[in-house]
């Protein structure tokens, strides 16, 4: 008994479901398709080395000039230093009573066929366009 009351007090002291955040380095980017920037595109970073089901996503959404900020943790904090592969889709409706579909390729939506990474590093981050087609 003395040892179950222990071990339940050590979790209640020193047990977290809460992961440990990492520190995030801002980022920011553009999305175009030829020269035209995509606007309300949502742009997500998977980790090259995914370490759990539950890795870290950072994610943004375009803006009318196809600039995006990423968000890790609070909004516009960016990324963890690390590989990335990136997705981009952006979801509409042509008709109210139809649900949204992605307007962008399909392949753009899958980390392993999208072809698009970024690399974050330390610092300020300024990622190349993400040029892509339909």
């Amino acid at each position: 008994m003395k040892y179950w009351l222990i071990v339940t007090m050590a979790c209640f002291t020193g047990c977290s479901n809460e992961p440990a955040q990492l520190v995030t380095h801002t980022v920011e980017g553009r999305v175009v398709l030829g020269k035209t920037p995509i606007r309300d595109a949502t742009v997500v970073l998977h980790p090259v080395t995914e370490l759990s089901d539950e890795a870290i996503r950072p994610r943004a959404l375009t803006d009318a000039d196809g600039k995006f900020r990423l968000t890790t943790y609070k909004q516009h904090d960016g990324a963890p230093a690390g590989e990335y592969r990136v997705t981009i889709q952006k979801w509409t409706t042509d008709k109210p009573d139809e649900g949204p579909k992605n307007r962008l390729n399909p392949k753009l939506a899958v980390p392993e066929t999208s072809g698009l990474t970024a690399t974050i590093q330390d610092g300020e981050n300024k990622l190349q366009d993400f040029k892509i087609s339909k």
